[in-house]
Formats: structure tokens, C-alpha cells, sequence
């Protein structure tokens, strides 16, 4: 919710210090499906679209993690469509345990990468 938070309040403030007229971000939530589901803090968070419906586009593409992530990190259909989806954003970058989609992609082989110590 932090990295959502960030985007969404930059857009707002852009435009009440009428540096913009339009949103400078449009945050989309992308899950394994549409619909809701439920972080592990219980908070109930609403996928717009499924990582299957979504075709190029994206200008930065966050990869959030997160406890029970791990059952995803080898899920061939996910990583191509994270593969292929690296290859067309302006960024890329990933949220706690999301690293690890990234490096399960091969998208870690190489550059320089860092993530929390835990």
C-alpha cells in the first residue's frame, strides 16, 4: 500500500499546486485475477484486472511480494507475462519479496539489485 500511497498523493498534489490539470499517475491494481483479495494484514484489496488481461502500456510496473507470495515465484505463465512486460515499461522494480519474481525471471541476472535484509 506504501508504493500506491506515493503515486496517488504525488498525482493529488501536482494538481492542487496546479502544476497539472490531469493525473500525473493512474494507479491500477493488476492481481493473479480480477477481484478481490486479501493481504496479509487482512486488509481486502480489489485487483481491477488479472495479469493475463493486461497487454502492453504500463509505464512503471511495481512487482509487490509478501507473505504467501513464494507459492507464485515459479508460475511460468506469470513470469513470461513479467518478462514480456520488461521488455516495453519505463520502470520496473519490486516491493519486499517481489525481488524474487524479478530474479526468478531473469531479470536479476546482471544489474545491480538490492532489497530489505529480511
Amino acid at each position: 500500500m506504501g508504493p500506491l500511497e506515493v503515486f496517488a498523493r504525488t498525482s493529488r498534489w501536482l494538481r492542487d499546486q496546479g502544476r497539472r490539470r490531469d493525473d500525473a499517475y493512474s494507479v491500477e491494481i493488476i492481481g493473479l485475477e480480477r477481484g478481490p483479495f486479501r493481504a496479509s494484514s487482512g486488509l481486502r484489496i480489489h485487483a481491477d484486472r488479472g495479469y493475463g488481461e493486461v497487454g502492453a502500456g504500463i509505464d512503471t510496473l511495481l512487482i509487490s511480494g509478501g507473505v504467501g507470495a513464494e507459492r507464485y515465484f515459479k508460475s511460468p505463465p506469470l513470469l513470461r507475462w513479467i518478462r514480456r512486460q520488461a521488455r516495453s515499461v519505463r520502470r520496473l522494480a519490486s516491493v519486499c519479496t517481489g525481488a524474487y519474481f524479478l530474479a526468478e525471471a531473469g531479470l536479476l541476472d546482471g544489474p545491480r539489485a538490492t532489497t530489505h535484509w529480511a
